[in-house]
């Protein structure tokens, strides 16, 4: 018999009685662009309003795959054009 799922990766999935799960689980089938990340915070704002704002900013600048640090820490390891 197989454990407990975690939807909300490095996250807790529960806290005081409310739960978001369902919301982490619709974003990990979603696409996960921008418009996923935020409608995760949607979805869970509608159970905890400011865990919604930090899950949402926490996927778009921490997130796999497109999380903005990734982005600039890519970035920075690109050579540069520079003479």
């Amino acid at each position: 018999m197989a454990g407990p799922v975690d939807h909300c990766s490095l996250w807790p999935d529960r806290l005081f009685g409310l739960d978001w799960s369902a919301c982490c689980a619709a974003h990990d089938a979603s696409a996960l662009d921008l418009a996923s990340h935020l409608a995760l915070g949607s979805c869970v704002g509608h159970v905890w309003p400011l865990m919604g704002v930090a899950m949402a900013a926490g996927v778009i600048v921490l997130g796999k795959p497109y999380g903005w640090l990734k982005r600039k820490w890519q970035a920075r390891k690109e050579p540069s054009n520079r003479l």
